[in-house]
């Protein structure tokens, strides 16, 4: 749900419903006059930590989940009551600096939501390297405490390229890695991921693409931990999407046994509505 409030501010709720819940996910305030390229997000809101954090998954290029993110985030990713203040700097390229402080629930990475206690950090670019040629980066930072009010920190890097080859013709590269250094009793846990996905737009109808993913830091040995993915995908109309994905996951140990993992998805996903474009 969005709605203008008045010149100074738009309102936004986004809404889950389970089978046995109704789940706000977000509820939030944005201003939009404030001077100087500032702006002010209030409420509750998924994080702009990192490069997917932000987007749900009906925006993803790929139907599940990074590995690295469930395994430091959840499916819940960073998303919490608080304050959000972002700066776009006055210069041809984009630049944009944020500032989010966050009550901290992720139960994952943090998980001490009594007070105030999960700031994240970020700073973002894209330029143009041709007239058919862009690139996005970006690097955040993600501090706060465990239940056991222990530091824990989260690290992110992320690049995405695209390149435009026709009307409706593209090629887009995006990677991210990601660590967490997260303080126990004696020592601290590091562990580390990334994942990195081309997909090839053919035209407005047709796409597909593949990802490769790994575990690079772990209590446990991570020579094979490691993800393979390929998805199809048909798009009739923009308001509607059919899409076949089909992962080989080696990242899942249970018992102390490594198990290989085969999925297959179908999935549909239709819109409806007054529906704004996403940002790649």
């Amino acid at each position: 749900m969005h709605s203008m409030v008045d010149p100074y501010f738009e309102a936004f709720a986004i809404f889950h419903l389970h089978p046995d819940a109704f789940e706000i996910e977000e509820a939030y305030v944005t201003t939009t006059s404030l001077p100087e390229g500032l702006r002010l997000k209030m409420g509750k809101f998924r994080s702009a930590f990192g490069r997917i954090n932000e987007k749900h998954q009906h925006a993803w290029n790929f139907d599940e989940q990074p590995v690295i993110y469930k395994a430091l985030f959840g499916p819940d990713v960073i998303s919490d009551p608080g304050v959000q203040l972002q700066w776009v700097a006055p210069t041809d390229t984009y630049i944009m600096t944020g500032v989010e402080a966050l009550q901290g629930g992720n139960d994952k990475s943090f998980g001490e939501p009594e007070k105030n206690n999960l700031f994240v950090g970020y700073l973002k670019t894209s330029l143009d390297i041709s007239d058919d040629m862009s690139l996005l980066a970006g690097m955040s930072l993600a501090h706060g405490k465990t239940e056991e009010n222990r530091d824990s920190d989260v690290y992110g890097v992320d690049l995405t390229i695209r390149k435009q080859l026709g009307s409706y013709s593209a090629l887009s590269w995006q990677s991210e890695y990601l660590q967490r250094n997260k303080d126990t009793q004696n020592t601290t846990d590091k562990q580390a991921g990334l994942y990195s996905g081309l997909v090839y737009q053919y035209n407005k109808n047709y796409s597909g693409g593949v990802r490769y993913e790994k575990i690079t830091k772990n209590s446990i040995e991570t020579d094979n931990l490691d993800k393979y993915t390929a998805m199809l995908q048909y798009k009739p109309f923009p308001f509607s999407r059919l899409r076949l994905e089909y992962s080989h996951d080696r990242t899942k140990v249970i018992h102390g046994n490594q198990k290989d993992i085969d999925t297959v998805m179908l999935t549909i996903n239709i819109a409806t509505g007054a529906h704004g474009a996403h940002a790649y």
